[in-house]
């Protein structure tokens, strides 16, 4: 189980999600068909920042969720999810 909350607001508001999408696919190597929250069965996933909730750090994530879920701000559970760090060292991606 682990909790994260959604972030809506922030300086990548502006990137198209399913950019966020590709780079959690290229980053896990996985791709799936739905939303990520452990009791959602919406289809087609988009990609949305969100921050674990019991952590110190206040590092971004990348983690496939439904429009709903990805726009919503809510504290969510995303069970055993894969997540992507929004940058890291071995990518050349950026969403500036």
């Amino acid at each position: 189980m682990s909790k994260v909350r959604v972030i809506v607001s922030s300086e990548l508001s502006k990137v198209n999600p399913n950019t966020l999408y590709e780079h959690w696919v290229n980053y896990s190597g996985y791709n799936v068909l739905f939303c990520t929250e452990v009791n959602c069965l919406m289809k087609d996933p988009l990609g949305a920042e969100v921050q674990f909730v019991d952590s110190t750090e206040r590092q971004t994530y990348i983690v496939p969720l439904c429009n709903h879920h990805a726009t919503s701000g809510l504290i969510i559970d995303i069970g055993e999810t894969f997540v992507a760090p929004l940058r890291h060292e071995e990518s050349s991606e950026s969403f500036d």
